[in-house]
């Protein structure tokens, strides 16, 4: 499943809300199906970017959000408050 929206404060921006494969059914090419829907979405409604918050341990997502051109900022966070878990922000350019 995978989820977008636009940015309640950038209205020519999107975010991906979530995303998650069944692990019995990863690294078969779901992950990257999904994600190439959602841009399209986010292209279809004329939006200029989509950004995405990701676990900084999460390889296999961060390796799929950069083969789909995404780029990691220099913004970091918490998953929640009290949480240990750190994340990035990664953002992608959409075609106009």
């Amino acid at each position: 499943m995978i989820y977008g929206l636009r940015d309640p404060e950038d209205k020519i921006a999107g975010r991906i809300g979530g995303m998650w494969v069944k692990p019995s059914y990863r690294a078969m090419g779901l992950g990257r199906d999904l994600l190439a829907a959602l841009l399209s979405w986010g292209t279809k409604q004329r939006l200029d970017l989509m950004a995405l918050w990701v676990s900084k341990e999460n390889f296999p997502a961060l390796e799929l959000y950069r083969k789909s051109g995404f780029i990691c900022k220099a913004r970091t966070g918490l998953l929640r408050n009290g949480s240990k878990i750190q994340t990035v922000e990664m953002v992608r350019s959409l075609p106009i």
